[in-house]
């Protein structure tokens, strides 16, 4: 935001300045008018040279996809995706990659689906201190039975089809864990909270992993993940409950005594009317 607003005061100071000189000042020595056209020669420049691959290929490839299972190589159908749209921001201190636009969407009966075209992101650049540029496309698959997985395409990938193979989750740890990385990578995506679909898959999952394995042992790491997760999706009676459940499974670790703090708050933040 703030390279943005430099760029913009700057642009228009140039082109004031440009303006000025060679329109109003009449009695502007040759000198002077040189040097202004120089400089909005090169400021020009310097924003839309390192937009010229973009402006020559403004949009993305349209792409296709299939996701298999690992092991046996078959195409899966109905699974979850999250298409995400990379923009790679570079500074002085370094840089890092962020999601500019994001599309919900699932395999069809042949395990496959469909990346469309986005306009990229254009870079905005004054060296050496700010630049933005397309970044490239990060794809996550998930569902109930199968691990997340995370898979990145790179801004010149020349890959016209994408194939995600994917795992069973195949324990009760492993279940667990994908529901809080699924999360996390959802919220990634849109740096916001999950989308009302993507809460009902959420809470479905959890639900169905107590069903699953209702005497875990390996949730202990998880359950102050997944009360969060109720908290965040505004479920604060469900969140209080796997609190409850933390304190029953867990009495004598740290995380029952944090979960007794937790329960308190909840209740006085949401007015809730809950005895036990």
């Amino acid at each position: 935001m703030f390279g943005n607003i430099v760029i913009l005061l700057i642009s228009v100071f140039v082109i004031w300045l440009n303006v000025y000189v060679l329109t109003y000042k009449k009695n502007t020595p040759i000198i002077a008018k040189l040097i202004s056209s120089l400089l909005f020669v090169i400021w020009i420049l310097s924003v839309v040279s390192p937009n010229i691959p973009v402006l020559k290929s403004p949009f993305t490839s349209a792409l296709k996809g299939r996701v298999v299972d690992a092991e046996t190589k078959k195409p899966l159908p109905n699974i979850n995706l999250k298409i995400g749209w990379k923009t790679a921001y570079a500074t002085a201190g370094g840089g890092s990659p962020a999601i500019y636009k994001a599309l919900p969407t699932t395999t069809d009966e042949k395990g496959e689906f469909s990346i469309p075209t986005a306009l990229k992101q254009l870079s905005i650049y004054i060296w050496p201190f700010f630049s933005r540029e397309y970044g490239g496309i990060r794809i996550i698959a998930y569902s109930y039975d199968y691990e997340l997985v995370g898979k990145d395409i790179s801004a010149d990938a020349e890959t016209k089809l994408v194939e995600i193979p994917i795992r069973l989750l195949s324990d009760e740890g492993n279940f667990t864990k994908s529901i809080v990385d699924i999360e996390s990578e959802l919220r990634r995506m849109d740096s916001e909270k999950p989308s009302n679909t993507e809460k009902m898959f959420l809470m479905r999952a959890y639900n169905i992993f107590e069903k699953k394995y209702p005497n875990s042992t390996k949730d202990e790491r998880y359950l102050s993940a997944f009360a969060f997760i109720f908290e965040e999706m505004g479920a604060p009676i469900e969140a209080v409950k796997i609190n409850q459940k933390i304190i029953e499974k867990y009495p004598a670790s740290i995380n029952a005594e944090i979960a007794k703090e937790e329960i308190q708050r909840l209740k006085k933040r949401y007015n809730l009317k809950i005895n036990k």
